[in-house]
């Protein structure tokens, strides 16, 4: 099945959209240009027009296909396997493994805010994982707090996690396009944790002499059956841009005066670093994950619309915003260069 010997396994079965796949797009390039031979396991439903994407190296997103392309594996072939999507391998492996979780959710799911079958499912994930892990495995995030987490919720040893953040630090789109004064921007898929009705709450709770323009990234359908189809400040408009490509995306940060975050609970929160990139003042929640990337113009509570709505208010009539600044560092070559040691 795979004719050359590849010294990386990248398994990426999982990872489709979002900010997973950005990210996995950034290290495929990296590794391209570095010329490390890669082999990549990805996910049918991913769409990625690269050339390291062949018919043998797509699976359809299930544990039992995964488990089967692992077993006809020739695993003296890699150095490393890669666990892309928070899963450790299906069969044990001597090999080297790395998983690079980036799923805070699975780690206590118990407190999120979902329905019994919601915590259920989450719950499941949890106790797979820790079936799956082995002592010999490596675990790597992309943050300190959640290295504690994953240490305290799936009693993994400290010394067997990583932290190695890492992001394309050279997404600013250089398009001469003025910034809209009233302009928001919250990317983000309509999940429990964004936050969006308490968001969708404090906008119809603000006022402003002129109109005020929040951009979204949902599913269309999503959007029109929402709570945003039923506006009822006539001073603010929701515009919904759909599930667009991150190059795409990247056009309406420049735009955008002010990134808006209200989110309860992110691993990483790779729009925090966006929107910096791309000069947008930073308004979000008062969590411990943003100050862990950056340093924030203005923070909310984000439980609370009226909080939200006076942050959003505070924002447009204020000239004397603090700029918002980078606190995470990208550790992309120190990354790759664990993942290979010993080589």
């Amino acid at each position: 099945m795979i004719k050359n010997k590849k010294i990386i396994l990248v398994d990426a079965i999982y990872i489709n959209s979002g900010g997973g796949k950005v990210l996995l797009e950034y290290l495929i390039d990296y590794l391209s240009k570095k010329k490390i031979e890669v082999f990549y396991l990805f996910d049918s439903r991913l769409d990625l027009d690269i050339s390291v994407k062949t018919e043998n190296s797509v699976l359809n997103p299930s544990e039992s296909e995964r488990k089967n392309f692992y077993k006809r594996l020739n695993r003296k072939d890699f150095h490393s396997v890669l666990c892309f999507g928070n899963i450790p391998p299906p069969i044990k492996l001597d090999n080297n493994v790395y998983i690079y979780f980036h799923n805070e959710l699975l780690l206590d799911p118990l407190k999120l805010n979902l329905n019994f079958y919601g915590k259920l499912n989450f719950l499941l994930k949890k106790i797979y994982l820790r079936y799956k892990n082995h002592y010999n495995y490596m675990w790597i995030t992309q943050t300190d707090r959640v290295s504690k987490k994953l240490n305290h919720h799936m009693n993994i040893k400290m010394e067997k996690i990583k932290s190695y953040p890492f992001f394309n630090s050279d997404i600013n789109t250089n398009l001469d396009y003025k910034k809209d004064k009233t302009a928001f921007i919250y990317p983000a898929n309509f999940s429990n944790h964004k936050n969006h009705y308490k968001l969708y709450k404090a906008f119809n709770k603000i006022h402003h002499k002129n109109k005020v323009k929040l951009y979204l990234t949902l599913n269309q359908q999503i959007f029109k059956n929402s709570f945003y189809s039923k506006n009822d400040n006539e001073n603010v408009e929701f515009i919904n841009l759909g599930e667009i490509p991150n190059k795409d995306l990247l056009k309406y940060f420049t735009l955008s005066k002010y990134l808006i975050y209200p989110s309860l609970n992110e691993s990483f929160g790779l729009p925090l670093i966006e929107a910096v990139i791309n000069d947008c003042f930073i308004i979000c929640s008062e969590k411990d994950y943003v100050h862990e990337i950056v340093k924030p113009t203005l923070t909310f509570d984000p439980n609370s619309s009226k909080s939200i709505a006076l942050s959003i208010n505070n924002a447009l009539n204020s000239n004397l915003l603090r700029k918002s600044m980078l606190v995470v560092e990208n550790k992309i070559g120190s990354f790759v260069k664990y993942i290979l040691r010993d080589v």
